[in-house]
């Protein structure tokens, strides 16, 4: 069986100048000739921070740095072009490469709306501490700066199973969500979301351009 080295090609610190996906393109021959095999970068969608965010606070997965929203047009590491011309650097240097890419949580809602909800304790979230009550939570995603490029699908409470922020109360909690799914916790992703994962592979991996 033939070992291969992966390398983690970033680092929650990183500078937030742009610069990864750069550096990564101009890098990737030397680290196949040191003998890295493939690489592992970051989130490469924006973050609810955009260009200051590590990418783990998901807030547009369709956005690799191309529409100006959340304060910027790149993200943390660059912009979608220089995401897609790292990539094909490192195919062309015969790395592989792969990327996270974070589904199971969004930050960053462009709109608030009213949801029922049950709080929680923290120590066991099927443990209710109290009746279906009405909480405004920061839920819905429109994504204006992206104006239904490449998905015209709006996210609103009935995509999410729980919010940790009451802004009507301005509390911070654990409170599941009352819809016509049900009051439990999504144990599994749907066909929507590995709808996405798939999507998300193509792009990053293959440098297909939308």
């Amino acid at each position: 069986m033939e070992n291969f080295t992966m390398l983690q090609f970033f680092e929650w610190y990183y500078p937030a100048d742009g610069s990864l996906w750069n550096r990564f393109k101009n890098e990737a021959e030397r680290l196949k000739s040191i003998g890295i095999d493939s690489v592992w970068l970051p989130p490469a969608h924006k973050g609810m921070e955009g260009s200051k965010s590590p990418g783990y606070d998901s807030y547009d997965l369709y956005d690799l740095g191309e529409f100006d929203q959340k304060g910027s047009v790149r993200t943390k590491y660059g912009t979608k072009q220089e995401l897609i011309d790292a990539i094909t650097a490192g195919k062309e240097a015969s790395l592989q490469v792969y990327t996270d890419v974070v589904l199971n949580h969004m930050g960053g809602a462009d709109e608030k709306e009213l949801v029922t909800v049950k709080k929680v304790t923290p120590e066991n979230r099927n443990e209710f501490i109290n009746e279906p009550m009405e909480i405004e939570a920061y839920t819905k995603f429109t994504f204006p700066g992206r104006q239904g490029k490449y998905s015209s699908f709006i996210w609103d409470y009935q995509c999410f199973s729980g919010v940790d922020f009451d802004a009507k109360n301005e509390e911070t909690a654990i409170y599941s969500i009352q819809n016509q799914y049900g009051d439990g916790w999504q144990d599994v992703l749907d066909l929507k979301m590995e709808t996405m994962i798939i999507l998300c592979f193509l792009i990053l991996t293959s440098g297909i351009r939308l």
